[in-house]
């Protein structure tokens, strides 16, 4: 009984350092604020951006019909390679706890769209998250 003492104190301590700590947050997207929505925009094809494209991302109030805009946002001279960072500044007062919000994105090289979400990510409420990382599929015409 007494060989089992020191595997069982190396057992505890072995699960003490699988406690529930509180997730830091990504040094990438600084420390969290109100009224900014974050995340990365993933696409899995291994093809470069072309120059021109731009990425548009919408946060909706996706419960009213039709889905209202609550902040958009385009980014210009992306860097051509997933991810994609993004800050979404957007008004907290536009917001209601008993509404869904989803965000949405795509990417565009003029006219075309290359890569979109087909469907929207739930964010800011009813437990939903402040960041999001989204993956969008290839648009085919």
């Amino acid at each position: 009984m007494t060989a089992c003492r020191p595997l069982a104190a190396l057992f505890a301590v072995a699960l003490a350092g699988c406690a529930a700590t509180p997730e830091a947050p990504n040094p990438a997207y600084g420390t969290p604020r109100a009224g900014v929505l974050t995340g990365s925009v993933n696409w899995l094809a291994r093809a470069p951006l072309p120059p021109e494209a731009v990425l548009s991302v919408r946060l909706a109030d996706v419960g009213a019909e039709p889905a209202q805009t609550v902040a958009e946002r385009r980014l210009n001279r992306l860097p051509g390679t997933s991810p994609l960072r993004f800050e979404l500044p957007y008004e907290p007062k536009q917001v209601f706890a008993d509404r869904r919000y989803a965000v949405q994105a795509r990417i565009s090289a003029g006219e075309r769209v290359l890569y979109a979400n087909a469907l929207p990510y739930p964010v800011l409420t009813r437990g939903a998250p402040e960041h999001v990382d989204m993956v969008v599929d290839a648009v085919t015409r």
